[in-house]
């Protein structure tokens, strides 16, 4: 019972009417939820972790990131090589992620044109809220976020084409908030703008919790963590996307 309602939730939380291709016209392999992670390099930790997670539910999920270093939006939209990964296979859901400068109404445009592209295929549409520079403050992120009818963030052209947000930046954000209030610093970088394994695990969990709509509190989790860590990041995904599903344009179970 649970599988079957996980399932059906990760396949069909997205999931809108559109015109889909017939399978038939695309080779694929089999699996109970294909995702596309379109960005920057950021989205490639992304993958491990969420496919992690989806298998301890027993959910077989395949996931693909396509991401380059510095791409944007806008490389995309105008990429050939990104086209033919959208059209690899029939994808259920197209997660779309602009670089770690942020987002704005410069990038709005090339957003739609992806989303205009994608929905063709049969696939649902939402976007993967990436995260900042390592030196950015809390503060910085409401930018990235931004609000209904605003300029810049991921809120507003999410709301405009009416679909959900999966918000790792937003969970990259409290970590950082919750360091500073508390004194006690959480790493989660790699280098620049690049999570280490905390940071990933983090990002994964969010885009998990995103699709399902389950906690992952209790779930997979890499074996090197404490069980501290684990408790928190765990924690912390679950809060940041459960806590209130409006927030991030996520339409409830």
């Amino acid at each position: 019972m649970i599988r079957r309602c996980v399932v059906a939730a990760a396949v069909g939380l997205l999931l809108f009417t559109h015109s889909a291709v017939p399978p038939q016209a695309y080779a694929r392999e089999p699996a109970d939820v294909s995702i596309l992670l379109i960005g920057s390099s950021l989205v490639r930790g992304v993958k491990a972790s969420a496919k992690r997670l989806f298998k301890s539910i027993d959910v077989k999920a395949k996931i693909k990131g396509s991401g380059r270093a510095r791409w944007s939006l806008v490389d995309h939209a105008n990429s050939p090589r990104t086209d033919k990964i959208i059209h690899q296979r029939p994808w259920d859901i197209v997660l779309l992620a602009n670089s770690s400068v942020g987002i704005s109404t410069t990038d709005y445009d090339d957003a739609i044109a992806l989303y205009e592209k994608i929905i063709l295929t049969g696939a649902s549409v939402g976007f993967l809220m990436t995260w900042l520079e390592e030196d950015k403050p809390f503060s910085s992120y409401d930018a990235l976020k931004g609000t209904p009818g605003g300029m810049f963030g991921y809120v507003p052209i999410a709301v405009q084409l009416d679909v959900p947000i999966a918000p790792a930046g937003w969970g990259v954000r409290n970590a950082i908030k919750d360091s500073v209030e508390s004194g006690v610093p959480f790493d989660l970088w790699k280098k620049a703008q690049h999570l280490n394994r905390n940071g990933n695990y983090l990002a994964g969990a969010i885009v998990f919790t995103t699709l399902t709509q389950v906690s992952p509190v209790g779930l997979w989790a890499p074996g090197r963590f404490t069980p501290e860590e684990t408790a928190y990041l765990q924690t912390l995904a679950a809060d940041t996307v459960l806590s209130d599903l409006s927030e991030w344009n996520i339409t409830p179970n």
